[in-house]
This record gives C-alpha cells, sequence and structure tokens, in this order.
C-alpha cells in the first residue's frame, strides 16, 4: 500500500456512505500549460478548460460523475439547490487546500431559460443551465496545484475507495509525465481552405437595428443588444486545442474557456464577469461602450479619448451600471464602483469598463449561492437591453438568432456556493469542420447602424483570427 493510501483509506471508509460520492483531493507540480495539456490529452467524454493568464489561474476537468440541470423561470433557484444537495452527499479527504481547488461543478448556462431555445437545433447537447461534478479536476493557482478525483460509492464502500485512491494515483503520475510545453507552444495546424457567411445578409441586420433604434425613440426601450453569427467552414476538422493555446496568448486580460459536450465544443475568450463570489466578498462589472484600437499609440489615445467623451457610448454603459448596482442592492451592502469608467483594452478592441465590489448582508439564511446571484444579474442590459423583460420580448421576436450559451455564462462554482462566472462573449460552437462566431451591439437612440455592425466585426474578428490563422 503506498503512503497515499495509508493516509487516507481509513478516512475515505469512515466518510463513505452508499449512494454518496468520494473525493481524494493531492497537491500535485504547478506548471503553466498542465491544464490545457490535460483537456488535450482527454478527447472524449465531457471536458472544461479555464486559463485566466493575467491572474496565474488555470483549471481543467474531465468527465462527468453527476450532473445539475435545470430550466425555466426558476432554473438558477433549482441548480442552486441541487448544487448544495450534491455537496452534501461528497465525502472529501486528502490534501487541505483552499475550497477553488475542488472539488468544484463547472459548467455554465444558456442566454434563455427555455429548453427549446438552447438545447434543440446547433446547441442539442447544451441544456439551459448545465453544470457537472467532474470524474477528474486539475487546478493551478499561481505555484500551487492541486487534483481531485471523484468516484460513486455504489454498494461496496471498500471497493470504491480502493478504486479512488488507485486511479488519483495513476492520474499524478500521468500529470507530472506531462511536457507543459507543449501546450504552451503548441504546433499550428496545418493551413485550410474555410469560407464564412453571415446567418442574415448585412442590410437585414442593419434594418433590424433601425427598427431597434426607432423602438427606443417610441419609448418601448432604453437599449437594446442586437447580435449576430458568422458560420465558418472549414475543410478539415477544427482542433480547439491550438485555438485555445492562441487566445491563452493573445487575449491575456480575459477568460479563455471551453466547454465539451459529446461532438461540440463552446469555447471563447471573455473579458466580463458576471459575478465573482469568494467567501462574502462579490465582484463585478459593467462592459458596455466599445472602439477599435489604434495602430499607432497616438492612434490608439485618440480611439481611447473619443471612447471616454462618446455620449453615445457613456448613455450605453450607464444603463449597465444602473441595473448592476439595483440588482445587487437586496443581496449586498457596501457597493462601490467608481463615477467614472475606466478604459479596458484588448487586441483590437476597447471597452469601457466599471468594477464593481460588494460583501453579502449579514444574516442573509440560507447564504446566497453563486447561481442565486446570477438569477439576479443575468441577464444584464450589456448582453440584453433595458426594461429587460421588454428588451428580451424584442429579441425574441426580431432578433431570430438562436443564441443558446453565447450570452449566457460560464463558470466553476465550489461546495460553498463560492465561485466565478464570466458572461459567454467573443465565443463560438464548434462541431467537425463548422464553426459559429457570435456577436452582439449595444444599441441606444444614438446608434449608428454602420457603425454597429463594424463593432460586431471586431467582436467576431477575436475568435475568427484564431480559426483561421492557425
Amino acid at each position: 500500500m503506498t503512503q497515499l493510501a495509508a493516509a487516507v483509506r481509513d478516512e475515505l471508509m469512515r466518510r463513505a456512505t452508499p449512494g454518496g460520492t468520494l473525493a481524494l483531493r493531492t497537491r500535485v507540480d504547478a506548471r503553466p500549460g498542465t491544464a490545457l495539456q490535460l483537456f488535450e490529452s482527454r478527447p472524449a467524454g465531457d471536458r472544461f478548460y479555464w486559463e485566466q493568464p493575467s491572474e496565474d489561474f488555470a483549471l481543467c476537468a474531465v468527465g462527468a460523475l453527476q450532473r445539475v440541470e435545470a430550466s425555466g423561470p426558476e432554473r438558477f433557484e433549482r441548480a442552486a439547490e441541487s448544487s448544495r444537495a450534491l455537496f452534501d452527499t461528497l465525502a472529501l479527504a486528502g490534501e487541505p487546500a483552499p475550497a477553488s481547488a475542488g472539488p468544484l461543478l463547472v459548467g455554465g448556462f444558456a442566454f434563455e431559460s427555455d429548453p427549446a431555445a438552447s438545447s434543440g437545433g446547433s446547441w442539442r447537447d447544451f441544456a439551459p443551465i448545465s453544470f457537472v461534478l467532474p470524474e477528474l479536476l486539475y487546478v493551478r493557482d499561481g505555484d500551487r496545484a492541486w487534483l481531485t478525483a471523484a468516484r460513486p460509492v455504489g454498494d461496496t464502500p471498500r471497493a470504491a475507495v480502493d478504486q479512488l485512491i488507485s486511479s488519483s494515483e495513476s492520474c499524478a503520475a500521468a500529470l507530472a509525465a506531462i511536457d507543459s510545453d507543449v501546450a504552451l507552444h503548441h504546433p499550428p495546424a496545418t493551413a485550410s481552405e474555410y469560407c464564412a457567411r453571415p446567418d442574415r445578409p448585412h442590410a437585414r441586420w442593419l434594418e433590424q437595428v433601425e427598427a431597434a433604434v426607432g423602438a427606443i425613440r417610441c419609448g418601448d426601450l432604453e437599449k437594446v443588444v442586437l447580435a449576430r453569427s458568422l458560420g465558418v467552414e472549414s475543410d478539415v476538422a477544427y482542433d480547439i486545442v491550438p485555438v485555445l493555446a492562441a487566445l491563452r496568448t493573445v487575449e491575456r486580460s480575459c477568460t479563455t474557456f471551453a466547454v465539451t459536450r459529446g461532438e461540440q465544443s463552446f469555447l471563447g475568450a471573455s473579458p466580463e464577469w458576471l459575478v465573482r463570489l469568494s467567501g462574502e466578498r462579490l465582484s463585478t462589472s459593467a462592459l458596455a461602450g466599445s472602439a477599435p484600437r489604434g495602430r499607432s499609440p497616438e492612434e490608439d489615445a485618440r480611439f481611447a479619448r473619443a471612447l471616454r467623451e462618446s455620449k453615445k457610448d457613456q448613455e450605453e454603459h450607464a444603463f449597465v451600471v444602473r441595473e448592476i448596482a439595483a440588482a445587487l442592492e437586496p443581496l449586498c451592502e457596501g457597493i462601490a464602483f467608481p463615477e467614472a469608467p475606466d478604459l479596458l483594452t484588448l487586441d483590437g478592441i476597447q471597452h469601457l469598463e466599471t468594477p464593481f465590489v460588494a460583501c453579502l448582508r449579514e444574516g442573509l439564511e440560507p447564504r446566497p449561492h453563486l447561481f442565486d446571484l446570477a438569477a439576479r444579474l443575468h441577464p444584464t442590459p450589456a448582453v440584453c437591453g433595458t426594461p429587460t423583460e421588454r428588451a428580451a420580448d424584442w429579441l425574441r421576436e426580431h432578433e431570430q438568432l438562436e443564441r443558446g450559451w453565447y450570452a449566457g455564462g460560464v463558470g466553476y462554482v465550489d461546495a460553498r456556493g463560492s465561485g466565478e462566472l464570466v458572461v459567454s462573449l467573443r465565443s463560438g460552437l464548434l462541431q467537425g469542420r463548422s464553426a459559429r462566431l457570435y456577436a452582439g451591439a449595444g444599441l441606444v437612440e444614438a446608434s449608428q447602424p454602420e457603425a454597429e455592425l463594424s463593432e460586431t466585426r471586431l467582436k467576431l474578428r477575436a475568435l475568427l483570427s484564431q480559426l483561421t490563422e492557425i
């Protein structure tokens, strides 16, 4: 019996209950690139990848031991209940570590709660909200990393414990053998031919912009976010690992993510937080108002100055700030945000950004779960519009786009109900030789159709350039 087995076997046996779940967490070497390499090494089944290069944080999850899924108007609340119940039946042993080291539920959710709007058609493998407890989870936070293996107890706890220990040891050995430099410098795919086609003619989308601005001028709406998609067909099947490797290098200020279900992969590089919850501290951000980057420092500064001074972009941004503050107020105190937005600069585009920090109110029972906060914040005016219900109704009638998980959220949640969710922007759905990329533009009364079309081109470019240049 190995040292690891001798240290944890008795503890696991004491905690094992028939019908429950066992988890074993071990400390492993922390090396950049390991998460992506592990993702690549398990090409079949459920996979999840998440990396924040600027924060030196990455995780990879493979397999799906249990699922938390829900639909309908109360999907977040039901998912929170199911999450609490799942973790209540999970017995954890092994290395002490922060809750964010695992076990975790990983996954995401669609823009809309209706199953017909998210799990049919192109999004058939992606439920309105879907998180999984992975069989294997790797988390790296700076110079520390952990591996968490999970297994159902079944009718024979002793056998389950032995199998869990054996699986954990073999996976740790496999991780130690990974050459993480391969993930850091992944060779490009063979150049291929491709064609790209928008989901509707540009003239039609411009007409929809004009219709939206007309509804705003009539007082029906204050803002609405109109999205469109771009289909890309390649002569070879896409390999998403080089795409992720490129995104994590180019979009270092963003969260690079991928969720694979069946033969489909949803991936992107999001610059926008929906919510982060750590202990009692909450943070989020308002991101609205965009401008291109310049080709020289002087041109870049001119674009930035024009964005800061643009009344149209200020108005669009102010709607988002107002609605986020109102959504947080019932559950939070000490809500703080700057009077004027910051500037978030990305590859090819820059945005107005207002960061928020707050604390959960004392005495709330039960303690708000990450999914409870998502229910209050989603959809923000940055991806839907305001007033929210009227904007959503307008989009259902006019947008004619199957958004699926685009403009929804992706992230993870721990046993305490804390975790992180990003808004799933700058994203696309890939399967075989086909890709569908998504982008939207926030429309207010001063919006100009051609300028809004140009904005969506800038946003589509983040993923399109990686699909067509690797």
